[in-house]
């Protein structure tokens, strides 16, 4: 399709057709210009050629033919005249490394690039359509565009940050908080220039979200709101929180972890991309699924957790288990009395209480842990503090209402005991069938074990309650600390006498003035 124009004396030719057609980039028509697709007065030109008056300017722009993506090795999520979404394998990357002369870097594995290019038949523009792009070992969504105008029009988007990028990463470490920012400048590493680090560069934000937290690890979703070469890496990395299977950024520990779980690359993955289409202007949200690798280290870390979740549910409730197991051996054919109904109900409020009981433990824990965190940020640290404070309360009036039955139960059964010795002693002359159950060494055996386990949950309380005192003690001894620091700093300043000198001199004056004026 060919189409004339009238030249702007004094226009550069590339940016000239630039600003006439805004859904094309400049380099775009520097290529035609170069393909002889651009003429000046019927003859061809240079990108640089600055239009004279009169000059008359012709473009045939190449006839838009339809790719056919159905032998593409890759996952295809969506598809449509403008663009295509993909799943990228990790391990393959989205385009050539170029060295500092300017000329690609040879790979042996074939790139995102290459694989697009061979379903495009050789056209004689280059028309990659990667619009944006992911790191080696990381995985998931990108957008390769059809068209030339696609292409620019998608880049523009993210240039301009109105792409809203979701990613899911799995790092080493836990988190106090919920969600979070980075805002942390990154610049190249000069003494690694393939790294990246926090200095004075460009501007990089990332957001973050717990999605679920294991033992030693946590799953994050990611928000990166800027979109500079390994921001989310190098960001997790800065506050302790490295990526499982990062070769690059890590931890001793978070390496240690990676080997532990068979981890062999970085636990990144691009998860979701919303977008306006190019042509229907139109939002539309993508979203690609985890792969294999990935899914299979948050499976193995789930199943720890459960195992490790019984095992110290097993510890916790030993001394009861162990009641239990006592009580069956000891268990005769006599039915059950109407006593051990009321002492199943305390055996299980009992259990109840534990339960509870090591939340409020687990909770402490996470305090403790994080307590250097906690005093960056006091209201927080206060709102956690005053939950966990009444949750202990809650189980103060639990075990006191608990301990109020337990005690009127032994009341019954003191009551039950006199009863039926009363009986028996007025029935001497014939055997008795005792009715009262609740009687036998199976039930004292039970009661004495109940008391037992209720004596070491008022223990378990009691410790947690002073360990709380000690991390409330240290709270608020933590402010006081740091203003005394603040006045000790200001008089040992070698100013403080300087400025001590002139606060006296300026109170003499205004003393010894009026008197020598009157």
């Amino acid at each position: 399709m060919e189409k004339e124009l009238t030249a702007i004396p004094g226009a550069r030719i590339d940016s000239f057709l630039a600003a006439n057609y805004p859904d094309f980039s400049r380099n775009y028509f520097k290529q035609l210009i170069k393909e002889k697709a651009v003429l000046i007065n019927s003859r061809a030109t240079e990108p640089s050629y600055k239009l004279r008056e009169n000059d008359k300017v012709s473009i045939i722009f190449p006839a838009t033919t339809k790719t056919d993506f159905s032998k593409c090795p890759l996952e295809i999520i969506y598809e449509d005249d403008s663009f295509i979404a993909i799943n990228k394998p990790f391990g393959i990357s989205a385009h050539p490394v170029f060295g500092r002369s300017g000329r690609a870097v040879k790979i042996q594995e074939p790139t995102i690039s290459d694989i697009i290019s061979a379903q495009r038949n050789n056209s004689k523009i280059d028309r990659s359509g990667l619009v944006h792009r992911l790191d080696k070992d990381t995985s998931g969504l990108m957008i390769i565009a059809k068209t030339p105008a696609a292409q620019y029009n998608i880049m523009k988007q993210f240039m301009h940050r109105s792409v809203e990028k979701i990613y899911l990463a799995l790092v080493h470490g836990i988190f106090i908080e919920k969600n979070g920012s980075i805002d942390a400048p990154l610049a190249r590493d000069f003494r690694d220039r393939k790294k990246f680090t926090i200095g004075f560069g460009r501007t990089a934000m990332t957001h973050f979200k717990v999605k679920e937290a294991f033992k030693d690890n946590t799953f994050l979703e990611v928000h990166p709101l800027t979109g500079r070469t390994h921001q989310i890496r190098v960001h997790l990395n800065s506050i302790g929180r490295s990526i499982l299977g990062d070769k690059v950024y890590y931890s001793f520990e978070s390496k240690n972890e990676s080997e532990k779980l068979n981890i062999s690359r970085q636990m990144l993955h691009a998860w979701k991309l919303t977008i306006m289409h190019p042509k229907t202007k139109k939002e539309i949200q993508l979203s690609a699924k985890l792969p294999a690798d990935f899914s299979k280290a948050l499976k193995l870390l789930k199943k720890s957790a459960a195992i490790a979740l019984c095992i110290f549910s097993l510890a916790l409730f030993s001394n009861i288990s162990v009641v239990a197991a006592t009580t069956a051996k000891k268990k005769t054919a006599s039915p059950a009395p109407a006593g051990n109904k009321k002492l199943k109900s305390l055996e299980i409020q009992i259990i109840q209480l534990s339960d509870d009981l090591a939340n409020v433990e687990d909770s402490f824990k996470v305090l403790s842990d994080n307590q250097q965190k906690l005093y960056d940020d006091q209201a927080d640290s206060k709102n956690r503090v005053r939950e966990t404070n009444l949750a202990v309360i809650e189980l103060n009036r639990k075990l006191t209402e608990l301990q109020a039955q337990f005690d009127q139960f032994k009341t019954d059964f003191k009551m039950q005991k006199v009863t039926g010795q009363d009986k028996k002693n007025a029935e001497q002359t014939r055997e008795s069938n005792n009715p009262q159950p609740a009687l036998t060494q199976d039930t004292a055996d039970k009661l004495a074990g109940l008391q037992t386990a209720v004596e070491l949950l008022k223990k378990e309380l009691s410790s947690i309650q002073e360990r709380m005192g000690i991390a409330k003690a240290q709270t608020t001894l933590e402010p006081e600390n740091a203003n005394r620091d603040k006045i000790k700093k200001m008089l040992t300043s070698p100013w403080a006498g300087a400025v001590a000198l002139g606060v006296s001199i300026l109170t003499l004056l205004i003393v010894i003035i009026p008197i020598i004026a009157n």
